[in-house]
């Protein structure tokens, strides 16, 4: 059954929609003609909302970005400070700052003058007790890059007072917790430095193990070796070229198989590649 209003607020809505007649209305024809008034003013105000809603969204990131670049280039920095004094250590570890010197072009090179002695480790104790040590410490940690970074990783977190115990965090509330950009960049670093010590331990082996060769190659007769002095005079009287070379490269692989022994009797642990 239709329902019908009052016929004074009937006349009073008609006139603010600009109708001069009328009949009688029902409760949903009125409220039809009310959304037309509304309606549009509804959604001015929706849209100057969120309008605003935005702007003011946008000045608050403007403003937490501000205040956050500071604090990540600190923690940055923190934790490059603390990668540094860790690579600095297994640098030592390793035995690298013992036998690396600076060229006259100013980079960093492996010098193993003076590791070798008479076909033997040098005798001073600071120079050998480096290779020994530095070599069986290698020979645990190089092989294994993976859990080198992971070691490393922890370490430099630990040292630098930092917390990745969130996933999900504010830096500007606790600035302690480990920004994602900084885990990037860390790790990252990380990876690259474990990979420059790698080659510079095996540059360090590959030397002491030419060294101690080169002494032999240089010395044959002090080698009680019937197999290596058979080769060596073969190499020495043979005519054609290709087995001459054939037989010198089997005296190098000879004279290295023996300095591994030699070093092995020292307590040496050189990598599995040598």
């Amino acid at each position: 059954m239709r329902k019908n209003i009052n016929s004074k607020i009937e006349r009073e809505i008609a006139e603010v929609l600009g109708h001069s007649e009328h009949k009688d209305m029902s409760v949903d024809e009125v409220l039809a003609m009310m959304l037309q008034v509304f309606l549009p003013v509804l959604m001015v105000f929706i849209i100057s909302y969120f309008l605003f809603k935005s702007e003011v969204s946008r000045e608050i990131q403007q403003t937490q970005e501000v205040y956050k670049d500071p604090i990540v280039a600190n923690q940055r920095q923190t934790l490059i400070n603390a990668l540094d004094k860790l690579e600095n250590r297994e640098r030592r570890t390793l035995g690298l700052l013992v036998f690396s010197r600076t060229s006259e072009t100013g980079k960093e090179v492996i010098d193993t003058t003076g590791l070798i002695s008479e076909g033997r480790l040098v005798e001073n104790e600071l120079v050998k007790n480096s290779f020994i040590t530095g070599c069986s410490y290698a020979k645990k940690n190089i092989p294994f890059p993976e859990a080198m970074a992971e070691r490393w990783f922890n370490e430099v977190i630990n040292q630098s007072g930092v917390s990745i115990e969130k996933a999900d965090y504010k830096m500007l509330n606790d600035p302690k917790y480990l920004d994602e950009q900084n885990r990037i960049l860390i790790t990252s670093e990380i990876q690259a430095r474990i990979k420059a010590l790698s080659s510079e331990t095996n540059k360090l082996q590959s030397m002491a193990i030419s060294e101690l060769q080169k002494f032999y190659l240089e010395n044959i007769d002090s080698l009680d070796s019937d197999e290596i002095s058979k080769v060596t005079e073969r190499a020495v009287n043979e005519k054609n070229n290709n087995e001459r070379i054939h037989l010198y490269e089997r005296l190098q692989k000879l004279l290295k198989e023996h300095a591994r022994s030699v070093f092995k009797s020292q307590g040496v642990e050189l990598l599995n590649n040598f």
